[in-house]
Order: C-alpha cells, then structure tokens, then sequence
C-alpha cells in the first residue's frame, strides 16, 4: 500500500521487516522497486538480481535494466532489454533500449527501435522528437 501511493521509505520499512520473518520472491521484488524508486539502484540490483537468477521473471529484468540504466551502465541494461524483447513488445522496454543506445553513440541500432516504439503508439511527443533527432543523427554516420 506504501509502495502504491510513493512512500518509499515506508514500504522499504515494511518490506525489509516482512523478508526478515521469510523471504517472500513477490516482496523481494516489490523491495526492489521501492529502492529503485528511493534512487538507491545499487541495492535495488542487489534485491532483483538473485530473484531473476533463481526464477527469472519479466519484472525484475525490468527493475535490473532500469537500475543498470540509472547507474549509465548501458550495456548491462541491454543485456536484460534484449531478452525481454526477444520475449515481447512493451513500448516502454522499446524506449529505453534506444536510449541505452543512443548513450552509446549507436543511433542506428536505436532508431528501428523508436520507429517501432511510434508505431505501437504513435501518441509520444517525445519519443517523436526523439526519433527525429535520432534520424538525423544516423545520418550523419
């Protein structure tokens, strides 16, 4: 409930006192993402990643990508984005894999991305904005 309503700090309260009593994979992984949601990414990666070692899921690959991108580690979010496309069409897993390679200066490989992204759902200024820099972008190479 905590978790629902943005008050981190209280559901990672409640959450690290129920993993205490037994250690439960749903709020291991809900742990995760308060911690990611407190900007403490290293201990949310620290929570996701033995849960996705040990049974992995759609969600805590999400909640991995999103941290290694959060700490910049592009190419260790990739690791986990390509997996869940390869599994998948989620818009937002689309956007930041082209994120990640933008930040790596691989325009070419992010706009097949943005372009499939705009065409799941074309109602994304900003993706759309994107797409075009992006375009450019990968014309200049």
């Amino acid at each position: 409930q905590f978790f629902l309503t943005g008050e981190y700090g209280r559901a990672r309260d409640a959450l690290e006192k129920t993993l205490k009593d037994k250690d439960d994979p749903t709020a291991r992984l809900l742990l995760a993402k308060t911690l990611y949601g407190l900007g403490l990414f290293k201990e949310s990666l620290a929570h996701a990643v033995p849960l996705y070692e040990r049974a992995p899921d759609r969600e805590a690959a999400k909640v991995i990508a999103l941290d290694h991108a959060a700490l910049k580690d592009w190419n260790s979010a990739l690791t986990y984005l390509d997996k869940l496309m390869a599994e998948a069409t989620e818009v937002p897993v689309l956007n930041l894999a082209a994120e990640c390679h933008l930040a790596l200066d691989r325009p070419e490989k992010a706009l097949p991305l943005l372009q499939k992204s705009l065409s799941l759902v074309p109602d994304q200024p900003a993706i759309k904005a994107l797409e075009e820099k992006t375009r450019k972008r990968a014309g200049q190479k």
